[in-house]
């Protein structure tokens, strides 16, 4: 079944960004929504990671100011079970295997690199706060591409 899932090229991954991006063209996904150096706001940070951020608040401080230190891609991916097959892609958060992007741009738990839905539902949510329900005051964007 074809899906939609959100990912987000982090601070600390931008200089690999066309990298990262080829993995998920060469793994069959295509893009359909592309937002380019986003910078995010708290707010941006604590809407996106609101069920995380209940079940471990004391992430909350460092994955906030880790967020916000620099610019962010987001990316609209969409191919057959695209939710799972991203989180197959991007691998797990620790001992990520060689092939996938965590194994291949090795980063610490904290500084995971990029983020992708962890469910269709998610996903849904995600992208629409994203992309569809953002603010300027929430997002300050640089420049949007929907390709």
């Amino acid at each position: 079944m074809q899906e939609q899932t959100l990912v987000l090229i982090k601070p600390d991954a931008i200089q690999h960004k066309q990298r990262i991006l080829a993995y998920f063209r060469q793994a069959g996904f295509r893009m359909i929504g592309f937002r380019k150096h986003t910078v995010v706001t708290t707010e941006m940070v604590e809407r996106h990671y609101q069920r995380k951020f209940a079940e471990c608040p004391e992430h909350r401080e460092s994955v906030i100011t880790y967020l916000t230190s620099g610019k962010v891609v987001a990316c609209i991916f969409e191919r057959e079970n695209a939710v799972a097959e991203a989180r197959k892609l991007v691998g797990p958060l620790e001992n990520a295997p060689r092939g996938t992007i965590r194994g291949d741009f090795p980063s610490d738990k904290l500084h995971s690199l990029v983020h992708a839905s962890d469910s269709v539902e998610a996903a849904y949510e995600e992208i629409a706060l994203w992309f569809l329900h953002s603010a300027p005051e929430t997002i300050q964007e640089r420049s949007v591409a929907y390709v």
